[in-house]
């Protein structure tokens, strides 16, 4: 078809690495980020990992914009600071930003996030869920924040799996956000998570109950506030006893059988194992059985989580569950309260999970 020679034909074109670079760096000045000056060439191109002919290209994006200007010293001084802007299209948008893929989630957690986009599409929301990565370092990481937020803006964004590293950047930056689970000490953020403290601190009421005074928390080095908070009740349920051992682990199966086998080999070793991960109850659970301890005669073991496929295992495990429904439930509402009311209408909320016995405690 000949298109209609009285309008101009318009093609879409490929955004180029210094349009990329001068978006970011727009909205970094938006977000209050910087005050007075930009940083210089080589730091701008170290943190946003890009040459200096392409750094110079996006400033002069922002020099034609009139929104900085070549100062003393080849400095660039900032002209104007204009407030955060979400484009219209963006504004019924919330995004979700986690470290992992969906796949790599939970079925508790897969189920609430499904949860939550079905209400919010019913009021004409849209739920974006962003695997951003977690690198080595907090400057790298850092920088994969900032290319998923600034280029990828919400009116909100729900925080999954974050590190007090990760909240602090957007506490820093004013970016309205939610946590889905705990905060930092000191970072007065609003957030929904299950009350792992009081969960963890109950669990050392149980194990002793059993005859179990030796007792482990087998976590992994995630540096989230989450299980943070998991360590802080256990220790404090059992400050008036002997002190838990805390198994810090990479998450992997190999590393997990590491810790716990050289545990059982101390000279008085746990006998009372709580669990964070229910996905890692499995490793522990069998690894035990293998070595024929008896449960729950010789060794105990809790988990923290619930999952739908532990209704399968044998002996069953005693754990402590929540309803995802109402978890879903409660961050949907404060959802709507902050993007209608403002950020300020979020508070921190604990649900107190159920304890379900089993047959391993």
């Amino acid at each position: 078809m000949t298109p209609d020679s009285t309008h101009e034909l318009v093609l879409p074109h490929r955004q180029t690495l210094a349009e990329s670079a001068a978006q970011v760096l727009l909205a970094q000045l938006d977000s209050g980020r910087w005050t007075e000056f930009l940083p210089g060439e080589r730091e701008l191109c170290e943190e946003f990992q890009i040459s200096r002919p392409t750094l110079r290209q996006a400033l002069k994006v922002l020099e034609r914009e009139r929104r900085v200007e070549v100062a003393q010293g080849r400095r660039r001084r900032i002209i104007a600071r204009r407030g955060r802007r979400i484009p219209a299209a963006r504004q019924k948008v919330i995004g979700l930003l986690s470290p992992v893929t969906l796949k790599a989630l939970p079925p508790f957690v897969l189920f609430w996030i499904d949860e939550v986009r079905s209400n919010l599409a019913k009021v004409g929301y849209r739920l974006e869920y962003h695997a951003s990565g977690r690198a080595g370092t907090a400057g790298h990481s850092h920088r994969s924040l900032e290319q998923v937020v600034y280029t990828a803006p919400a009116s909100l964004w729900i925080l999954l799996l974050s590190t007090p590293a990760s909240q602090q950047w957007f506490r820093e930056r004013n970016l309205p956000c939610l946590v889905a689970g705990s905060c930092a000490p000191g970072l007065p953020l609003p957030s929904v998570d299950i009350d792992h403290r009081a969960a963890c601190h109950h669990a050392v009421g149980v194990f002793r109950r059993r005859g179990h005074e030796r007792l482990a928390l087998v976590i992994p080095a995630s540096g989230t506030s989450g299980d943070a908070e998991s360590e802080a009740g256990l220790c404090g349920g059992a400050a008036d006893g002997p002190p838990p051992v805390v198994l810090r682990h990479d998450g992997t199966r190999a590393g997990i059988i590491r810790l716990l086998e050289g545990a059982l080999r101390w000279a008085k070793p746990p006998t009372g194992f709580l669990v964070a991960r229910s996905a890692h109850v499995l490793t522990v659970l069998t690894l035990l059985l293998q070595q024929r301890r008896r449960l729950p005669g010789d060794v105990a073991v809790i988990s923290r989580d619930d999952d739908y496929f532990l209704d399968f295992v044998t002996p069953r495990v005693a754990r402590y569950s929540s309803d995802p429904a109402r978890f879903a439930r409660q961050l949907f509402q404060m959802i709507l309260q902050m993007v209608r009311l403002g950020p300020t209408a979020g508070r921190p909320v604990r649900l107190i999970p159920n304890f379900s016995p089993g047959e391993t405690v």
